[in-house]
């Protein structure tokens, strides 16, 4: 049984856990019940239960993504912070570099497979049915299969370079943000490690984990319509920039503080070290890969497969919007949905990481010049004096 210095450095990985369990929730949510993204039922009408504060947070994916971010600016930065408060400042250099690169493989390889899977479900017809289903975000999801082969394989070049190059760039501001102060934690992990639960008062932590799941729950649409997210609509327009969407900032500063006060809190971190929690932790990035194209495939077909054998169709012939099943066959469904998204990530994990991870040491080696058939000979970093150079 791991000692519990051992679980409580797995923190972390729980936390990536919940997030990436949280945009699938977020994702489902919004397909089904995305009434819950305001926060009540209409202006000057009373909020449903799931619309409440910290309720609200089964549609806090964008909160969940912020999470990622902070994570990542934590993962990176603690190694290498520890070699250099340790005197090794070549080794963390070095340290820098090759993660710089393995990281970049290890991310981008698995993210090509996933988008070129899903091009292949389009091509297939895979996603046809969504095409006439009720559930409006899905259905935005939807894609044709492209006439030509020709045609396909140039939508999956561009699908693939899009992932990539396009975003939103008036928040790169913000996720750098988050990046950073993943970074700042990291230097206080690397400062006081796990004494760092004992420099607050338990209660800082606790307010401090709640306040930052208040902001995240900032709802997406018509904050307006109840008086404590008009206030923090109010509150944040005073300080970010003109025509900008509030709720991004709310997000990422929700999940610094949520993160911040996780950090403190010694009764946190040993819940998110549950052996769950690390296992959803260590399957939660094929799980934000395939969820998405088994939403649009596995759980629209058992969810609307009644309506889908049964038609109906307007005056004018063409068909109507399929009707989704009842709760008791949601009841069925996402629970079932769930055991397979995580199953089929487990699975991920097992074959397809570590043929990415494989290609991905290579690659390292052979820009490093440890492999045999690095260019000519030549490196492209080459080593001096313990550092890599480029």
């Amino acid at each position: 049984m791991p000692s519990p210095a051992s679980r409580d450095a797995n923190w972390v990985d729980g936390l990536r856990g919940i997030a990436a369990f949280t945009v699938v929730t977020g994702h489902l949510c919004t397909a089904f019940i995305p009434f819950i993204h305001a926060p009540a039922l209409g202006e000057n009408e009373a909020s449903h239960i799931l619309q409440l504060p910290f309720f609200r947070l089964l549609v806090s994916e964008r909160a969940a993504v912020a999470l990622f971010f902070l994570i990542t600016g934590y993962v990176n930065a603690v190694g290498p912070l520890a070699k250099a408060k340790a005197g090794n400042t070549a080794t963390a250099f070095n340290g820098i570099a090759r993660s710089a690169l393995a990281r970049s493989g290890r991310l981008m390889l698995p993210t090509i497979i996933a988008t070129t899977l899903s091009w292949f479900f389009a091509q297939v017809g895979l996603y046809n049915m969504g095409r006439h289903i009720d559930a409006t975000w899905i259905r935005q999801g939807w894609h044709d299969r492209e006439p030509t082969l020709v045609g396909a394989v140039q939508k999956l070049m561009h699908a693939n370079v899009l992932t990539w190059t396009v975003g939103w760039d008036e928040y790169d501001a913000v996720k750098s943000m988050n990046i950073f102060w993943g970074i700042f934690i990291a230097e206080l992990q690397t400062s006081y490690g796990s004494s760092a639960t004992s420099l607050v008062p338990k209660p800082f932590a606790l307010i401090t984990i709640l306040l930052g799941l208040f902001f995240s729950g900032f709802p997406q649409d018509a904050p307006n319509w109840a008086p404590w997210s008009r206030h923090m609509d109010t509150f944040m327009l005073n300080f970010i920039p003109a025509d900008t969407d509030v709720r991004r900032y709310w997000d990422s500063l929700g999940a610094s503080v949520f993160l911040t006060g996780l950090f403190f809190s010694g009764p946190a971190r040993r819940f998110l070290s549950l052996p769950l929690f690390n296992f959803m932790g260590r399957v939660s990035f094929p799980v934000y890969l395939i969820h998405n194209l088994l939403m649009k495939t596995v759980l629209v077909w058992m969810i609307y497969l009644p309506s889908y054998l049964n038609p109906k169709f307007n005056e004018d012939g063409s068909q109507k919007d399929l009707e989704r099943g009842g709760l008791l066959q949601f009841a069925v469904c996402i629970p079932a949905f769930y055991l397979l998204v995580y199953r089929l990530a487990d699975l991920w994990t097992k074959w397809v990481d570590p043929l990415c991870a494989a290609f991905t040491d290579w690659m390292v080696r052979w820009a490093t010049g440890e492999h045999p058939v690095a260019l000519a000979g030549m490196p492209i970093m080459k080593e001096k004096d313990g550092k890599l150079l480029g």
